[in-house]
């Protein structure tokens, strides 16, 4: 089952641990800021819990009566602070679990996810609802497959930056034919990578990339790809005639928004998403190392969340690094 908890709460995660811990659950959090934009792109199949703790009277109150509205999911409110006076008035509105401040400590288990879920039944999902949803959303899920995907509609992606961090040194010690024939087979290299993942290169330029991968609201394998990419540089490092030492790239991942374009058709796009990605990478990140936001880890296999690490703060996000085996 996939977890959506919406929360500003940067120990929220701690109520979570056991679930994240058990199989056939994935957790992830996502901002509170237009949380009811964002719920109109989820799925049916999740549960979502909203975190009301840092609320003002009046917003609690908004927030609870928007609630009503989602009557084709299934929800539960975290209250820690215990600011929620009749409790009893959630359930008959169709709330389905109430985390309060002892049933936070104590964390959320899969046995009461499980009846938490069974608690409401819900109303089946209108089709046109379900398909339109509406461009204004903070969260726009993106269809899995390119040849849907339309030219000049916004939509949400993984944004994967990369970077060849030898590349100044290539162009010191090559000659001009020879720097394109590297950067292109390095560019072939990553292409070939992330075609399986429904990766797409989107903007390239000299042994430097963004990538797109579709958002679809499930699991992220953009994480995997980027795994596999970190473990095998330097195999590809001895494999490739171009180049005479270790290679060392950096990759970055971001979860955000943008209008869809053509490759060679984005130099009018303006967004902060692509400007974040791109500066996640080159300015946050050292040498030889793989970032993601904790929105994207939310995302990714279960088995990859414990290869990261906190890794500071940016630009508001927190970041983490992965840890490379011993």
């Amino acid at each position: 089952m996939d977890v959506i908890v919406f929360s500003d709460s940067p120990d929220i995660s701690s109520c979570f641990i056991n679930l994240e811990k058990t199989t056939g659950y994935t957790t992830s959090y996502l901002h509170c800021k237009d949380f009811v934009k964002s719920m109109k792109a989820l799925k049916t199949d999740v549960f979502v819990y909203i975190d009301v703790s840092g609320f003002k009277e009046d917003e609690r109150e908004e927030v609870l009566k928007s609630l009503k509205s989602f009557k084709t999911l299934k929800y539960g409110i975290i209250d820690k602070t215990g600011e929620i006076r009749d409790i009893g008035a959630l359930f008959h509105d169709g709330v389905s679990d109430y985390i309060g401040k002892d049933a936070y400590r104590e964390g959320v288990s899969s046995q009461r996810l499980q009846k938490a879920y069974a608690l409401h039944q819900t109303e089946p999902p209108d089709e046109k609802e379900v398909s339109e949803v509406p461009e204004s959303s903070e969260i726009i899920i993106s269809p899995n497959e390119w040849s849907v995907v339309k030219t000049g509609k916004e939509y949400t992606f993984y944004f994967m930056y990369i970077h060849l961090d030898n590349s100044s040194r290539l162009t010191k010690n090559f000659g001009d034919s020879q720097i394109v024939a590297a950067d292109n087979s390095f560019k072939a290299y990553i292409d070939r990578r992330i075609t399986q993942a429904e990766g797409k290169i989107w903007i390239w330029n000299n042994f430097e990339g963004l990538i797109l991968f579709p958002f679809t609201g499930k699991k992220c394998n953009a994480v995997l790809t980027c795994f596999r990419l970190m473990l095998s540089q330097k195999i590809y490092s001895v494999e490739n005639p171009y180049f005479h030492s270790m290679l060392s790239i950096r990759i970055a991942i971001h979860i955000g928004n943008t209008v869809y374009r053509k490759k060679g058709d984005t130099g009018t796009i303006v967004s902060d998403s692509i400007n974040t990605t791109f500066n996640l990478g080159r300015k946050f990140g050292d040498s030889g190392n793989f970032y993601l936001t904790k929105q994207v880890l939310g995302f990714a296999h279960e088995g990859l969340k414990a290869c990261f690490i906190p890794a500071g703060h940016y630009n508001g996000m927190e970041i983490l690094r992965m840890k490379y085996p011993i």
